[in-house]
């Protein structure tokens, strides 16, 4: 007798398959032969999806937008960007946006308590680097340029540092200088080294990553649904068996060419009426859907990142002062540089008023 969700849902998944092979389906026979519920075996028959493959109550994005937003924010990593909380928001909140038909009502929006459940559903994108007790270490800004502008520390109020490059992009120098920040504000790492690693390596990590990859408690379907798609046997009774879909079926999804080949070459070549070919179906809508979600994305990214391009050219009369100081460049040393230009600026005005004076003299 079947013990949990998990086991009753395998028993399911035949009694559905011998359910096939009966000219006159028989529920109540069935329902006793596999020890399920017979209601349930009817719904499911009727086409009523299982718990493991429905969508969640009080998910916004469907399982192929989130795929689509999980790839929008690795996109950023793959191109050496960071993107920060506030623009995943408003990524989700484009993605429903995009995806709302009903002209008479307002596009749904995330709630404000969704972020945080999405990087729990997906820890593999929380990097945010914070220490244990909160402190942060004051970032760094990396600008293209040979030197830096005053007025880009008039918004500055905290410990932000800012350096200049030709490229835009950490250099040995400034990777040197950033090390000695790095190493005076977080002077006490060392010693807590041992510390670190016990909060870091907790055993929780470690079975987490274990369930992620099949290795305990053992999971074989992770490997074996992948499998499937590429099986050439046409042995009637495998077309017929439904898979038994796990529980991380929905990044099964094809992301390349040339997986979506593979699976266009499957099609082709088996039964249309087989699970397997409905499955291969439904992963090729997922990765349809994916795609066109992340492209429109990419492209408001694009538009945004064009329209602040446009925005930063049109400031080009603006003040540019420029900060005779190489390296990385802290709000203080500024300050400085400010105060020094204010003590020759007023020299020069008194030295322009005793000239003044003596010209005035000699008339």
């Amino acid at each position: 007798m079947p013990k949990n969700n998990r086991e009753i849902e395998d028993q399911v998944l035949k009694a559905l398959a011998s359910l096939q092979d009966q000219s006159k389906p028989n529920f109540a026979k069935t329902a006793r032969e596999f020890a399920v519920p017979v209601d349930r075996l009817r719904r499911r028959w009727k086409g009523q999806k299982s718990l493991f493959t429905r969508q969640p109550n009080g998910r916004k994005l469907n399982p192929a937008q989130e795929l689509a937003l999980c790839e929008y924010i690795n996109y950023f990593d793959t191109v050496g960007l960071s993107i920060n909380r506030a623009q995943i928001s408003i990524a989700a909140n484009s993605i429903l946006e995009e995806a709302h038909s009903d002209k008479n009502t307002k596009p749904p929006q995330i709630g404000e308590h969704w972020l945080a459940r999405f990087l729990q559903r997906h820890p593999e994108l929380y990097r945010q680097a914070i220490s244990v007790d909160g402190f942060t270490c004051p970032p760094l800004i990396i600008l293209s340029g040979r030197q830096a502008l005053l007025r880009w520390f008039e918004g500055l109020h905290g410990d932000e540092h800012i350096a200049v490059t030709d490229t835009g992009y950490m250099n040995d120098v400034l990777a040197y200088q950033w090390i000695q920040l790095f190493h005076k504000w977080t002077d006490e790492f060392l010693y807590a080294i041992t510390q670190i690693r016990h909060k870091t390596f907790r055993p929780q990590t470690s079975k987490y990553g274990f369930k992620l990859t099949g290795l305990w408690p053992i999971n074989s379907n992770l490997i074996t649904d992948e499998l499937s798609l590429y099986d050439n046997d046409n042995d009637r009774s495998r077309d017929t068996t439904p898979p038994t879909t796990s529980q991380h079926s929905d990044f099964s999804t094809p992301k390349t060419a040339k997986k979506v080949r593979r699976i266009s070459d499957y099609i082709d070549t088996h039964n249309p009426t087989s699970s397997h070919y409905k499955q291969a179906l439904e992963k090729l809508r997922k990765s349809a859907e994916m795609t066109v979600t992340l492209a429109s994305e990419l492209q408001r990214q694009f538009d945004t990142t064009q329209a602040a391009t446009a925005a930063r050219l049109a400031r080009r009369n603006a003040s540019r002062r420029h900060a005779r100081i190489t390296g990385i460049i802290s709000p203080s040393q500024v300050k400085e540089i400010k105060r020094k230009e204010y003590k020759l600026s007023e020299e020069a005005d008194q030295k322009r008023q005793r000239q003044s004076t003596g010209e005035l003299k000699n008339v």
